[in-house]
């Protein structure tokens, strides 16, 4: 069983019977602009991925179906925010999950490899970690789920207050900066781990996970 992670055009490659593909759409083609005008508009605050778009996971041993795969650091997001003049740009990172099934509870089946009806994948059997050298996610290090509905949001890093940067002591920067000055608070390690189990239905699937940097 495989299953294939890929940035923002969903490009499958050629997969194997028994397999699990999972897509996630993001990044660079895939941030959200700015709602307000507080932070400057693309490129001068952007999201940069420069790590390989397609992470593929390949369950073929009943090991792997128990104690699951996991890649670290397989999406690498940069991070870079410029205030408008006269304004305080305070950003926001946030993470969606996307489906195309229509349960919408689901991860999409692309290919059957079964007539045998059985368990489709949910969407919660993505487990995500984020974290970065001064620990400013919210759940720093933590492996977490999106619930079972599509559109279900994870935030990384929430625009409730305003937090400068600088101090990489663990608080939740949002303001204007660079990884290009600062590395340490302004990029982000993505982890991506699946657990999967022999009761889903052989075939293959996807799902979408759209990295957000907004206010």
């Amino acid at each position: 069983m495989m299953a294939s992670l890929f940035n923002n055009i969903c490009l499958l490659k050629t997969l194997l019977p028994l397999l699990l593909c999972f897509v996630a759409s993001g990044m660079l083609h895939a941030q959200c602009v700015p709602s307000t005008s507080n932070c400057m508009a693309p490129p001068n605050s952007e999201i940069v991925m420069t790590t390989p778009a397609t992470i593929d996971f390949t369950f073929d041993q009943f090991s792997q179906y128990k104690g699951g795969i996991a890649f670290n650091g397989s999406s690498i997001l940069k991070i870079k925010a410029q205030d408008n003049p006269g304004f305080a740009c305070k950003w926001k990172l946030i993470m969606i999950v996307q489906t195309m099934a229509a349960s919408g509870a689901e991860w999409e089946t692309t290919v059957p490899y079964s007539n045998i009806s059985g368990t489709k994948p949910p969407l919660d059997l993505l487990e995500i970690r984020v974290s970065n050298q001064c620990g400013t996610p919210i759940k720093n290090m933590q492996f977490q789920h999106f619930d079972n509905t599509n559109y279900a949001v994870l935030e990384i890093i929430d625009d409730n207050v305003l937090n400068a940067s600088g101090a990489c002591n663990g608080t939740q920067v949002n303001s204007a900066g660079s990884y290009l000055s600062n590395y340490g608070e302004y990029v982000f390690n993505i982890d991506y781990r699946i657990k999967p189990n022999t009761t889903f239905t052989p075939g293959r699937y996807q799902i979408g996970v759209k990295f957000c940097l907004t206010e």
